[in-house]
């Protein structure tokens, strides 16, 4: 398409009013480039620092804490922070450990449903479920595990 020769016709007051806001835009975009504005980095950059610090710290938790010998691991902290993780953060390394991390809290989750199953089946095993309505069993436990 050739538009040598192309003529738009518009009113004198609406073509002043481009200009001006034309001339608007350019100042503004000079005054941007030549003071650009400061974003929070001092928040973002001590929360980076942060993160930092604190990857270490979750890594050594994660090698040496196993789930089976640990009691409490705190999975749905460690899962959400994968999440959060995986979300925000392109880097190819802190995607891998953000799938380690949702990964251990799922292994943690399982660990801790099967503890607290085997406890249940155990305390069920050991105290009879009459045992709390017969005062006489409930002695009778009562005085088995008196010291003295």
């Amino acid at each position: 398409m050739n538009h040598v020769g192309s003529k738009i016709e518009m009113p004198y007051e609406v073509f002043r009013e481009m200009e001006h806001e034309l001339e608007t835009l350019k100042a503004t975009n000079e005054e941007l480039t030549a003071h650009p504005p400061v974003a929070p980095e001092s928040a973002e950059g001590q929360l980076a620092a942060a993160l930092g610090l604190a990857i270490p710290l979750i890594q050594f938790a994660m090698g040496n804490l196993p789930p089976e010998t640990t009691l409490g691991w705190p999975f749905e902290a460690l899962h959400d922070f994968g999440e959060m993780l995986r979300q925000t953060n392109p880097d190819s390394r802190l995607q891998e450990f953000a799938q380690q991390c949702i990964e251990l809290a799922d292994r943690i989750s399982d660990t801790e449903a099967f503890r607290n199953d085997r406890t249940a089946q155990a305390d069920a095993a050991f105290v009879p479920d009459d045992a709390a309505e017969d005062p006489a069993m409930s002695d009778s436990i009562s005085q088995a595990f008196t010291v003295g």
